[in-house]
């Protein structure tokens, strides 16, 4: 259709709404007749109540274009995927993994792990906690943690409370981990970590960007 650049459908084929014979679809019709002014794009001509030219369709017809779109679509090269070998330098978006940092340095995997804390947002599948470096003050020193929960939607909860919360002076921040492509799934063998924390499955193009991006 010249207005909404949808693909006619087999009714819209033999559908002309002006006798100037500018072809549009029933929907974009409708919607000149109903909301719009009421006339032909091309040549300005009023619609009538009905369109000027409209064969029904008869059942094998229908029945022959789904035979030729099924015929068409079974032709169609399925979609690429990326080459694994490229996926080195990926990064995905995990919705079920929270990065949180400017925790305080006294933090372990249980209190963290407890309903006072990330507990309290839904059932928690691991924890791993970074512990910076200190650095004269210890009062100053913090610590981050990877927090891998069992549900999405525990996750975003979490964030949408946590993130910017103010404790002992500081702000906490948490977002959306990320992770990278085990090597063992990219080269196509058996990873042997059982405790791998990195992807062995393809991520989705919307979470999925390259290290400099």
């Amino acid at each position: 259709c010249p207005l909404c650049c949808e693909e006619f459908d087999l009714s819209d084929l033999s559908f002309y709404p002006c006798k100037c014979g500018y072809q549009i679809c029933m929907w974009c019709w409708h919607k000149i007749k109903e909301t719009e002014s009421n006339k032909c794009p091309a040549c300005r001509t009023e619609y009538g109540d009905d369109p000027f030219e409209f064969e029904e369709l008869e059942v094998d017809e229908v029945m022959k274009f789904e035979r030729k779109e099924r015929e068409k679509a079974s032709r169609d090269p399925p979609p690429t995927t990326p080459q694994k070998s490229s996926l080195s330098n990926m990064r995905v978006i995990r919705r079920n993994l929270v990065y949180c940092v400017g925790l305080p340095a006294n933090m372990s995997q249980s209190i963290l792990a407890s309903e006072k804390w990330f507990g309290q947002y839904g059932k928690i599948s691991k924890i791993v906690v970074n512990r910076s470096q200190q650095q004269g003050n210890a009062k100053a020193s913090s610590c981050s943690a990877y927090v891998t929960f069992a549900n999405e939607l525990d996750s975003l909860c979490c964030i949408l409370c946590m993130d910017g919360f103010w404790l002992e002076s500081r702000a906490i921040r948490c977002s959306y981990g990320t992770s990278k492509y085990c090597s063992a799934f990219i080269k196509n063998v058996r990873c042997s970590n059982p405790e791998c924390t990195y992807l062995h499955g393809l991520g989705g193009d919307d979470d999925s960007y390259t290290k400099q991006e």
